[in-house]
């Protein structure tokens, strides 16, 4: 009988090591999507601050030419540029 003790205290003690490695790994895993999810936040800020960057220096350069053009080189890029062609 002592033996029969034996096999089913190891058999538990078998359960509870895999459910430790089982845990241990689920928690590990957790951490690691944290820290990816952390760094595509961060990439994605600043891909975005980047873009903020570019459109307002571009949006400066743009009121700066416009401010320094004349009213009919305004005019003249404006219908070069925006209007559809043969309506002119």
């Amino acid at each position: 009988m002592a033996e029969f003790y034996g096999w089913i205290a190891g058999a538990i003690g078998v359960v509870v090591a895999v459910i430790v490695a089982w845990l241990s790994g689920r928690s590990k895993g957790k951490a690691v999507a944290e820290q990816k999810h952390t760094e595509q936040v961060v990439e994605a800020t600043k891909a975005v601050a980047e873009r903020q960057t570019t459109v307002s220096k571009e949006a400066a350069h743009v009121d700066q030419k416009v401010n320094n053009s004349t009213d009919g080189d305004v005019d003249k890029q404006l219908l070069d540029k925006w209007s559809r062609p043969g309506r002119r």
